[in-house]
């Protein structure tokens, strides 16, 4: 089932993730970040065989949007990223059953 979140967000933008919960307690967590070379993309690009694909074998899978260029230069970009690691870390074990470290 997938679990929609904001992991970062001020008075310009919001920006989103979306949590697919693997099939066992305290997975480890593979975070998704979509193509698009910067320039367009979601993070609802992934497949749903790839989603099944990794929660089915005891991965829970954390797909991340990200603001994309060339309204945004790359260290925004890549600002971005770093905060929705981040989050995943210090936040999702708080509403998920992950383990962040593996």
């Amino acid at each position: 089932m997938k679990n929609t979140v904001i992991f970062k967000q001020n008075d310009r933008f919001t920006i989103k993730a979306d949590f697919y919960a693997a099939n066992n307690d305290n997975a480890p967590v593979i975070v998704y970040i979509h193509g698009g070379g910067l320039l367009w993309g979601t993070r609802e690009d992934i497949s749903e065989e790839m989603i099944k694909l990794y929660t089915n074998n005891g991965f829970s899978l954390f797909s991340i949007d990200y603001r994309l260029a060339p309204e945004s230069k790359l260290p925004d970009i890549l600002e971005d990223v770093q905060d929705a690691l981040l989050w995943i870390e210090t936040e999702g074990p708080k509403q998920f059953s992950i383990d962040p470290k593996e």
